[in-house]
Formats: structure tokens, sequence, C-alpha cells
């Protein structure tokens, strides 16, 4: 029997069990886990939003800095020239300062 009428006898099965079916959630735990299906659809995503004043000595800080493993520093740059500085610097939306 060749390879190509062996594989049309092979019948797919569904599976037998269900895994990690929740059960038992809190309310809160029911509502995060929904909220993190809606995808695309939730009001907030936990997207990088960047903010610039418009002058040449502004710069990126991100909180998630300090927590993030060593290789992804040669990424973030050195003033200014790193490539996520960079991309973060071309979608930055501008905002004025108020005086003083």
């Amino acid at each position: 029997m060749s390879d190509s009428e062996h594989k049309s006898e092979i019948k797919k099965e569904g599976p037998n069990y269900n895994i990690a079916e929740p059960h038992n959630l809190s309310k809160r735990s029911k509502w995060l886990r929904e909220y993190y299906f809606k995808g695309v659809e939730r009001e907030w995503n936990n997207e990088y939003m960047s903010f610039t004043t418009g002058t040449d000595w502004d710069i990126i800080w991100c909180e998630s800095d300090y927590y993030i493993s060593p290789e992804i520093h040669f990424y973030i740059g050195n003033k200014g020239k790193g490539v996520f500085e960079g991309c973060l610097r071309s979608v930055a939306i501008p905002v004025s300062l108020p005086d003083g």
C-alpha cells in the first residue's frame, strides 16, 4: 500500500478530554478570563504608547526595562539610537507641557 493510500485510511478523532476547563472561578477571575479572550476587542490591550514633547532630548523610559532579560538591552539602545527608541519615536503622540 502506498503512502498516499495509507493516509486516506487514517481517521481523525476528536479529543477524548478537555484541557484546562475553568470551573469554580471567582467573579474576578471569571471577568479577567473573559476579558483576556476578547482579544483586540478589549478597550485596553496593554499596548505601548509613546508621547513626545518634540524636543531632541526626549528620552524613552519604560518601567518594564527593569524586569527584562539582559539581551533585550541591545534593542533598547542608548541616547535614542536603539531599535525600540527609534520605533517609539516614530509613532509618538505629541503633547505640550504646561509652562513652568
